[in-house]
């Protein structure tokens, strides 16, 4: 039996619920059809969901009034760098509402200030420093600094670290406060990359203090560079190396841009993926900081 010319129009635009569904003239039987999917109970949709985007938009067709996406979910939404996506959608609603429950949906009452939550491409969700606040408990202290530093990177003014500051003294009893503490120490609005996080992360976590993220490094021919992360009283630089440096232009400027550092006594180490994996990582830029202190910092 073939669905009528308006349920299969509604469909094909967006997910409805099942009592839209009914409501367009649909029977139960045609509602079980082949070509009908049901992301989450009471919701059929026959157009495919491709991504996260598309997970959240079908759960609208049956959100409880004043819910808004949270925790990872909010976090993937606005593009945090975040290691793994947890199964299931995280949805919340202000306190004292009853948090929503429903197979595939991590459920949360929650109390909410002003600007806590945002619009962002017709979803509500947690703003970006809520969000980050929200992975407390799901995630390891150094992904809380790499997913920090991301939203910081993308804050204004002379101070971005007041937002995420301003939502961490709102989130006084959350699960995971102690970590939230320590990673919110540890962040740094100068990184430019979760490469570049996780690998201070671990050389900190090493005992290796006194590095900068993304220093100004200028010559005594009047040349203006950046390290990834410099320790300038041992004038060591370590750049992180990802697959776009291969390329030949790239590569071309990298050359002269050693030359002229190395030129002026600096060490410069290059570090890749492989590195970030190696529990020795850190002894052995201890061992290099002490070759360029015996040697005076000349590289």
């Amino acid at each position: 039996m073939r669905m009528n010319s308006a349920l299969a129009l509604q469909l094909g635009r967006q997910p409805l619920a099942v009592r839209e569904a009914r409501a367009l003239g649909s029977t139960e039987k045609r509602l079980r059809g082949p070509t009908i999917q049901r992301p989450f109970r009471g919701v059929v949709t026959t157009a495919p969901l491709r991504g996260l985007d598309d997970w959240c938009r079908a759960y609208l067709a049956v959100a409880p009034p004043g819910a808004f996406f949270s925790g990872p979910t909010a976090a993937a939404l606005h593009g945090l760098p975040l290691p793994r996506l947890p199964s299931g959608l995280h949805v919340s609603v202000p306190a004292p509402a009853r948090a929503p429950r429903r197979p595939g949906i991590h459920g949360h009452s929650v109390r909410v200030s002003f600007g806590d939550v945002i619009v962002e491409n017709g979803l509500q969700l947690s703003s970006l420093p809520r969000a980050w606040c929200e992975l407390a408990g799901m995630f390891s202290v150094e992904d809380l600094v790499v997913a920090g530093d991301a939203v910081a990177r993308r804050s204004t003014g002379r101070d971005r670290l007041r937002a995420l500051r301003d939502a961490l003294s709102r989130c006084a009893s959350r699960r995971g406060r102690p970590e939230l503490l320590r990673a919110f120490d540890l962040l740094d609005p100068r990184a430019e990359s979760p490469q570049e996080s996780r690998l201070r992360f671990r050389l900190v976590a090493g005992g290796l203090l006194g590095l900068e993220s993304n220093l100004a490094i200028r010559t005594t021919t009047g040349k203006n560079y950046r390290g990834d992360l410099v320790f300038p009283e041992r004038r060591v630089i370590l750049d992180y190396r990802g697959d776009h440096d291969r390329e030949q232009e790239q590569y071309r400027r990298d050359l002269r841009r050693r030359m002229d550092l190395q030129a002026d006594g600096w060490t410069i180490v290059e570090l890749g993926p492989d590195d970030l994996g190696d529990p020795a990582l850190a002894r052995r830029v201890r061992a290099i900081l002490a070759r360029a202190a015996h040697r005076g910092g000349d590289g």
